[in-house]
């Protein structure tokens, strides 16, 4: 049996770790519902993405 004065520690330590997960979760939930949403507002509205390729790079002479 674990002594008293360790469990308290240990419990508080298991509920950290319990919050930094959820709040990993939390963080990275509304990301692609945001951009899901972005993207159905704007229907007339073209991409972000340019459509052709951009010239080629010259290196220096």
């Amino acid at each position: 049996m674990t002594p008293p004065c360790l469990r308290r520690p240990e419990a508080a330590t298991k509920r950290n770790q319990q919050l930094e997960a959820e709040n990993r979760e939390l963080r990275e939930a509304p990301a692609p519902a945001l951009g899901e949403r972005r993207t159905a507002d704007l229907p007339d509205r073209p991409g972000d993405t340019p459509k052709k390729k951009s010239s080629t790079v010259i290196g220096p002479c």
